[in-house]
């Protein structure tokens, strides 16, 4: 669903592309099922199994494009403290998740040959250079400045094979997320995203994108 979703739509679409979807329960991802020439897979980010499982399946498989885009949002009003349960499962899914599957599904990134890609969806929310005009909201900021700096490290590690890691904020997003907050649609984010990866994300790029482009202080 949401960006995610779009996603999928707007790459399955181009033939040049074949798409794996993942889903937590694809029988009840009805719209990500209805996706032609996608394939949808289960995968739960939370469950290192799961990621263990469908890593194996596709370990032969080369991937050019790996997109981390699952996340939860854990709202917190000003000066509100997150509960704890709150906060681990934030970070659980939107940090630890996007590592352990980018580090899993190494060996068909590297089948795939230089110029593979591992790209995090993160969020604005997460820059500290960036003013935003949101109160509290503390577990979800803490979990994109962390998978910033995971995803920047993972980079520099990735480096020398020429597997290029990169985060982008995919824009205020009209999903079940951002609520009310919503400002564009989930199709011009979605091409705004593959453009990004396309023309901006490079080996020697470290930046966190915006899907218009722009360049995000950390």
């Amino acid at each position: 669903r949401g960006i995610g979703l779009g996603l999928a739509q707007l790459y399955a679409s181009d033939p040049a592309w074949k798409v794996i979807a993942t889903a937590r329960d694809p029988a009840k991802a009805t719209q990500l099922t209805a996706v032609a020439n996608a394939t949808v897979e289960t995968l739960d980010v939370n469950d290192s199994e799961s990621v263990r499982a469908l890593a194996e399946k596709y370990k032969d498989t080369p991937i050019d494009l790996l997109i981390n885009n699952a996340g939860v949002l854990e709202f917190e009003a000003s000066l509100a403290v997150p509960t704890r349960e709150g906060f681990r499962k934030t970070m659980e899914t939107n940090v630890y998740g996007p590592i352990e599957i980018a580090i899993a599904f190494l060996p068909s990134l590297r089948l795939a040959g230089k110029g593979a890609k591992i790209i995090g969806i993160s969020s604005i929310i997460g820059s500290i250079g960036a003013p935003f005009p949101f109160p509290g909201m503390y577990s979800y900021r803490a979990s994109k400045a962390a998978l910033n700096a995971a995803y920047v490290a993972l980079g520099a590690d990735l480096r020398a094979e020429e597997i290029t890691v990169a985060v982008i904020h995919p824009g205020t997003v009209k999903t079940d997320m951002a609520g009310a907050w919503g400002q564009i649609e989930v199709s011009e984010s979605a091409a705004g995203i593959r453009h990004v990866i396309d023309t901006k994300v490079t080996i020697s790029s470290s930046a966190l994108y915006s899907w218009d482009g722009s360049i995000i202080p950390w």
